[in-house]
């Protein structure tokens, strides 16, 4: 999902052809789209992503893996598929982003599907979860969401289960993903280059898991 971008050699010089079409006037923008020099949705929408940053993109890929999810529920629900998520561990995650004492009218919790079936994967994105366990513990990771129903203020997280051996799964740790938060932990150290680049790379890899799910799921 493009979390690499800024790395492409091409993105300087596609940065500002999208620049130079931005600023041109009508019958300049007509005349680049007519030799077709214009930059199409792709090009301009890989300038955006570039100019995000990775703490940016992990943030909105961590809230679209979230919002993708969410006719996955709806497709579970009409074909009368078991889903895998219970209300108790839906509570429990509430409970860990936002606290037992919080009026459940004050904000909105969504998760997304959970990911447990590709081990590599479920490893790589424990060993960057903080806490007093062991990344062995992680048996499996959802993305989740928190809305506040007065701003509308979304914030993105990472939520890392164990499952025990009745198949309930209870939180290990949470993880905000928001791009503020994530400079913020790079200026004092607490995260790198790399672990950030190893959470961008996951949430891509599921962000397609996702669509792949979707997809199996309206052909079922």
């Amino acid at each position: 999902m493009g979390s690499n971008d800024g790395d492409r050699p091409d993105i300087n010089d596609l940065q500002g052809r999208v620049a130079r079409y931005e600023q041109a006037g009508p019958l300049h923008r007509a005349t680049l789209r007519l030799s077709h020099q214009a930059p199409d949705a792709v090009e301009r929408e890989r300038v955006r992503r570039h100019g995000l940053r990775i703490e940016g993109r992990i943030a909105e890929d961590v809230a679209e893996a979230v919002h993708a999810s969410a006719p996955i529920w709806e497709l579970l629900a009409q074909k009368g598929l078991p889903e895998d998520l219970s209300v108790r561990e839906l509570n429990e995650i509430r409970n860990w982003l936002l606290g037992r004492h919080v009026p459940h009218a004050t904000s909105v919790t969504s998760v997304s599907i959970r990911f447990n079936l590709n081990p590599t994967r479920v490893e790589a994105l424990a060993a960057t979860f903080p806490g007093d366990f062991a990344a062995s513990e992680v048996t499996a990771y959802r993305y989740a969401t928190v809305t506040s129903e007065q701003d509308n203020v979304e914030e993105p997280f990472i939520v890392a289960l164990h499952e025990l051996t009745d198949g309930r799964n209870i939180v290990l740790a949470t993880m905000l993903m928001g791009a503020v938060f994530l400079r913020h932990e790079q200026e004092f150290s607490a995260l790198d280059q790399g672990v950030l680049g190893t959470v961008a790379n996951t949430v891509a890899l599921d962000l397609q898991t996702i669509a792949d799910t979707h997809g199996a799921l309206l052909g079922a």
